[in-house]
């Protein structure tokens, strides 16, 4: 609330509003001129909900490298969180289940899955999406689980937005906002 209140130049009030009744409705900043917010069409937004189920169905499979990590490294062992926040992993798997169809492939380079050459972008990341207060997704935030690989924080391309599920955070009694 402090943080509102700060930010947006509102008493305790206003800022209460915002973050209850309305999620967080500021004014949003405008994108840079090299960095164009993206519309996607309701076809693409589907298939970005698919693959995030996807990857929240790979953080608790075979491949237990991302639940290591986020047990190990962050000390985060509670996994109905982790499922309420909708916590998932890019093992590299999505590939292989993919239909042949050239535009599925068009779709995910354009939504920023697929990188050009059609590898996964979020390949070796804990993944979370990120909601509308509308509750689609509009992003999605990935942690690189291997702190050699250069990049360690990732989104898809365009302008950040969104927030971590609304519907979890309403539920809890503390809220802590951090860099990501």
């Amino acid at each position: 609330i402090d943080f509102i209140k700060e930010f947006d130049q509102v008493d305790f009030k206003e800022a209460v509003k915002r973050l209850t009744d309305n999620g967080f409705k500021r004014t949003k900043a405008k994108p840079a001129k090299d960095d164009p917010a993206k519309v996607l069409t309701v076809k693409q937004r589907k298939l970005l909900a698919r693959v995030v189920g996807h990857y929240q169905h790979a953080l608790g499979g075979k491949d237990t490298k991302g639940l290591d990590y986020l047990q190990d490294k962050r000390g985060i062992t509670d996994t109905q969180s982790l499922k309420d926040f909708g916590a998932g992993y890019a093992n590299g798997t999505l590939l292989g289940i993919l239909p042949e169809d050239p535009q599925v492939i068009k779709d995910l380079k354009t939504i920023g899955i697929l990188n050009a050459k059609g590898n996964e972008v979020f390949y070796n990341c804990v993944v979370f999406a990120l909601y509308s207060s509308r509750g689609s997704i509009v992003n999605l935030y990935g942690r690189n689980i291997d702190d050699e690989a250069g990049t360690t924080h990732l989104y898809l391309p365009g302008p950040r937005s969104g927030l971590v599920n609304r519907a979890a955070v309403k539920r809890s009694q503390t809220i802590i906002l951090t860099e990501s």
